[in-house]
């Protein structure tokens, strides 16, 4: 018997109504989700990253210069 654990109280999934069951569903979807699009996020940061020391590299030399990019 499979059980979720919701709000510190354990349900027996079986039990539950299709609705219940079905929101069960969609919120795995969503953490699935979540979590590819986390680390997709995270390797777009680091390209951004390298790009913007590739950029830094690549300027012209002068005192008191800095990038900002938001």
């Amino acid at each position: 018997m499979q059980k979720i654990k919701i709000n510190d109280k354990e349900y027996s999934v079986e039990e539950l109504n299709e609705t219940a069951k079905a929101q069960i569903v969609n919120i795995q979807a969503v953490d699935a989700k979540i979590k590819s699009l986390s680390s997709e996020i995270a390797m777009l940061n680091a390209a951004k990253e390298y790009y913007t020391a590739v950029l830094m590299q690549n300027l012209p030399k002068e005192e008191n210069d800095t990038v900002k990019y938001d």
